[in-house]
């Protein structure tokens, strides 16, 4: 089973990876989203870090059964591609949770005591510490986490030896949890943007999410306020963004771009990421030895199951259990042959299965498939099924019941 690792992974995890019987690494780390395509005939695994997957790369794959985002976000890759093939796309949740946090409070710290522009008027000869000598200091000050997963939580507790009162929204956060997080709780996102002295976004992109931090916000935003971005770039209106950064001296420090570069290196110039309030890191957020071997290892765990024919571990594109439809239990016996009795029933009567669970009782002599459908399963089909070789019990029934 060939293996194409298209980015740099941590050697112990490349060694885990060879460890697995049975499986050929190609590592080709230098690789950009335009060679994948090229690349990938006859993989069957591909493990990816920042290099993108096209929908070029999935179309062309001719064996590719799974691929892994070693890392948090996937909308580097076509899932939508991956799952029309019947390709597992995986990541690795919360292995870089600690690298990005520390990035997050790094940028903070930068933006507070102007590091970079201290660090650039030294290389070129300038000695300014009437100028740089004016920074706020953190103590006492807001700060307002955005997202309150892994890594949101990670950034909130660097925080608290500083100091900070720390304010939080999330889509799933409520007073209660968030009484228990140690966060005071913020009801609304205009709210936080309002009374924070330094907002933290820690979001994943969905649809929802998708330009979540807009007008509103920047209007509700202090005059000077720090946003931290280092989650992806597509959550925050950049046309918004950019307005509030010339109008309102809106700080900005980001780990992510709009349009960044899908290689390793290349030209990147934008007006935010040349903008005088903008501190700006290059996606380098989890890319710590520590987080990379923590991903890398991750990996390696789904690896070993997808080889194993286990179940794949963090798959991001199954579908989620119906909340309606229609099922069939069919308890049978445990033998060869009884189940594809059932399953040519089924298809006589153009019955399509969309999922199918097999549960074996002890003994081995009996077993129970619950098998979920498209249509509700007529009288005439049922009494079919109940006269299959085999076959002990039927029901059918509605999943919203």
């Amino acid at each position: 089973m060939k293996i194409l690792l298209a980015d740099k992974l941590h050697p112990q995890s490349v060694r885990a990876l060879q460890a697995i019987s049975g499986v050929e690494i190609i590592d080709k780390p230098s690789l950009a989203a335009d060679d994948l395509p090229q690349a990938i005939a006859g993989v069957e695994i591909l493990i990816v870090r920042s290099t993108r997957v096209t929908s070029a790369a999935v179309q062309a794959a001719d064996r590719l059964g799974l691929i892994i985002r070693a890392g948090s976000g996937y909308n580097t890759i076509d899932v939508e591609g991956a799952s029309a093939k019947g390709i597992y796309v995986a990541n690795c949740p919360g292995k870089n949770s600690t690298a990005v946090a520390e990035l997050a409070v790094g940028l903070m710290l930068a933006l507070d005591r102007s590091i970079a522009d201290n660090v650039i008027d030294l290389r070129g000869g300038r000695w300014n510490k009437g100028k740089y000598g004016k920074a706020q200091g953190f103590k006492g000050r807001t700060v307002g986490i955005v997202g309150t997963g892994a890594i949101g939580l990670e950034t909130a507790d660097r925080l608290r030896p500083f100091g900070v009162r720390l304010v939080a929204w999330s889509r799933s956060l409520t007073p209660e949890k968030a009484e228990a997080l140690n966060l005071e709780y913020c009801a609304q996102l205009t709210d936080l943007a309002a009374q924070c002295d330094v907002v933290s976004l820690h979001m994943a992109l969905s649809g929802e999410t998708r330009g979540l931090i807009g007008k509103d916000f920047f209007a509700a935003m202090q005059p000077g306020a720090f946003l931290i971005n280092t989650c992806r770039a597509e959550v925050v209106d950049q046309a918004a963004l950019l307005t509030a950064m010339n109008e309102k001296g809106i700080r900005l420090g980001t780990d992510v771009f709009e349009g960044e570069p899908s290689g390793k290196d290349g030209e990147f110039a934008t007006p935010i990421s040349q903008h005088p309030n903008c501190y700006g890191t290059h996606h380098v957020g989890a890319s710590t030895d520590q987080a990379e071997l923590d991903t890398g290892l991750e990996a390696a765990r789904i690896v070993g199951a997808f080889v194993s024919g286990s179940h794949i571990p963090n798959c991001v594109n199954l579908r989620r259990a119906p909340s309606g439809g229609f099922s069939i239990t069919v308890r049978h016996e445990d033998r060869v042959g009884v189940l594809a009795g059932v399953f040519a029933v089924l298809k006589e009567h153009s019955t399509n299965v969309q999922e199918m669970e097999n549960q074996v009782f002890s003994g081995a002599k009996a077993a129970s498939a619950r098998i979920l459908v498209e249509q509700a399963i007529p009288a005439e089909v049922v009494a079919a099924l109940e006269k299959c070789d085999g076959v002990l019990h039927v029901r059918a029934a509605s999943l919203s019941l």
